[in-house]
């Protein structure tokens, strides 16, 4: 054989050992690395759903006390005396003007309560006194089960309906409807 300039020279051992070694370490290395990954990525993705888990339960806790308290309200409302005074003299007298502005009186003062909507309906289902936001026909309308008949309106956003019987004297007088805009399914819808 003879030594020519081109001919190649084979690699000494320890550099065929160093390139071996560097070789197993970087695809151990890229091994490690991707289980790492594959680890990190799951236990991100399970934190992630469970934040999201916990963020839905609190907002449909939220909503449940914002139904809850809407319909004890309303039925605190209907059981207020400013309510069933003149509406058990309205019974008696239908013409009577001043029992009529004592009940307009009391509504408009009731919105001050945080609802967005009163009226007051008779025996005949006749609005005799109504205050606050009048919106328009509602789009979409589902009952809710409670203690109160109570529905959940779509009218230009979402607004909780309930209606609870005015009662006097253990006779029912009228009917009295509140709604109200909840901010929680607000945040939900928007």
């Amino acid at each position: 054989l003879r030594d020519t300039p081109s001919a190649k020279k084979p690699w000494p051992l320890e550099r065929k050992i160093a390139l071996y070694a560097g070789l197993v370490l970087v695809a151990l290395a890229l091994a490690v690395g991707f289980a790492a990954y594959g680890m990190m990525g799951k236990q991100t993705e399970q934190m992630v759903a469970r934040s999201l888990q916990l963020a839905v339960e609190g907002r449909a806790g939220a909503l449940g006390r914002d139904l809850r308290e809407h319909m004890t309200k309303t039925e605190w409302l209907a059981a207020r005396s400013s309510l069933t005074d003149p509406l058990g003299r309205l019974a008696r007298q239908p013409g009577d003007r001043a029992a009529l502005t004592a009940l307009r009186d009391a509504v408009d003062a009731m919105l001050a309560s945080g609802v967005t909507r009163l009226a007051v309906l008779d025996q005949s289902e006749r609005v005799l006194a109504e205050a606050g936001e009048r919106s328009g026909k509602a789009e979409l309308s589902l009952p809710i089960n409670g203690k109160v008949p109570t529905h959940l309106e779509w009218s230009e956003g979402p607004v909780i309906v309930s209606q609870v019987a005015i009662m006097g004297h253990g006779v029912r007088l009228g009917t009295l409807v509140a709604s109200y805009r909840s901010g929680h399914l607000i945040d939900l819808a928007g």
